[in-house]
């Protein structure tokens, strides 16, 4: 004899999929925090490279176009 397992109402799958969402978006958003990071070091790391090359880098020639 095998048991079976309840069916979760609509409510309860309605709560695990916000908990389920709310983690995903802390997920992202660490990901996301992470990846500015990242990109701040490199542009720390490209200043310093350019400056010791002899040329200063400016925002306008990094920037996005």
């Amino acid at each position: 004899m095998t048991v079976s397992q309840p069916v979760p109402s609509f409510a309860q799958q309605s709560r695990l999929m916000t908990v389920r969402a709310r983690q995903i978006r802390q997920d992202v958003d660490r990901l996301v925090a992470a990846s500015q990071i990242r990109c701040e070091q490199s542009l720390l790391y490209l200043r310093r490279s350019a400056h010791a090359a002899g040329s200063p880098v400016t925002e306008s020639r990094i920037a996005p176009p």
